[in-house]
């Protein structure tokens, strides 16, 4: 991901400065997510759980040079593809699971290649129940 830190987008809005990037699901919380975004910070839009639409600040975009990107894990066809292989029972192998917390962890998995599946972050967990 090539994030420092990462945060919950529905928190109070970071202070020192504000983030270089982030990434936001969930469009309610674009405006905030924006506003955290220190200038000429990127976030990165992916997913829209909570709506479509959404309103942002033009001059703030604009004189802070903020990057909004969209991003989409396919096409609308391999969506629906997928859907209906997991619909017809298709497994979906989880080699393992970590709390937000052990992120590194987890990325070093993938690195050194010694996942066979998927690596689950878990989000708003204990650690110990990880």
């Amino acid at each position: 991901m090539g994030a420092a830190a990462a945060y919950d987008s529905g928190s109070a809005i970071v202070a020192g400065g504000g983030r270089r990037g982030g990434r936001e699901r969930r469009p309610r919380h674009l405006e905030q997510s924006v506003r955290a975004l220190r200038p000429g910070g990127r976030l990165v839009v992916c997913g829209g759980t909570s709506g479509q639409r959404v309103e942002i600040s033009l001059p703030r975009l604009f004189f802070k040079q903020y990057e909004i990107i969209g991003s989409t894990m396919g096409s609308y066809q391999e969506f629906d593809e997928v859907t209906a292989l997991v619909a017809q029972g298709v497994d979906v192998r989880v080699d393992r699971t970590y709390p937000l917390t052990e992120y590194p962890a987890a990325l070093a998995r993938l690195e050194q290649g010694e996942q066979l599946g998927k690596i689950v972050l878990l989000h708003g967990t204990d650690p110990e129940e990880g």
